[in-house]
């Protein structure tokens, strides 16, 4: 498999210089195909993953939302209720929740 910045190299040698496939491959030591296939692809391949669902953390949120905002009213900035206080409180109610995703929030 040829590397991504051999890659922008024959993409470079053949698109903007404008030379041949064919003394591209000589110069380069690699396959007239191999220099074919680079030419044809404009820009480099990305996988493009769509977001995973956060189940667990949709499913806790308005009550979380609940908790951090009954804070802000009783509490000064300093003295918010923290990531650790909030897991505990959700898992008192019964709410199955991770640690990180109680954190995660409780700074917003």
């Amino acid at each position: 498999m040829i590397s991504q910045v051999l890659g922008a190299v024959v993409r470079h040698k053949v698109l903007i210089e404008g030379r041949s496939e064919r003394s591209v491959a000589l110069e380069l030591g690699v396959s007239r195909n191999t220099v074919r296939k680079y030419r044809e692809l404009s820009e480099p391949r990305r996988v493009v993953l769509a977001p995973r669902r956060r189940m667990v953390l949709e499913r806790v949120a308005p009550r979380m939302e609940e908790l951090l905002e009954d804070w802000s009213r009783r509490t000064t900035r300093k003295q918010r209720i923290t990531g650790s206080r909030l897991h505990s409180q959700l898992v008192s109610e019964g709410l199955e929740v991770g640690i990180t995703s109680a954190l995660g929030e409780a700074d917003v």
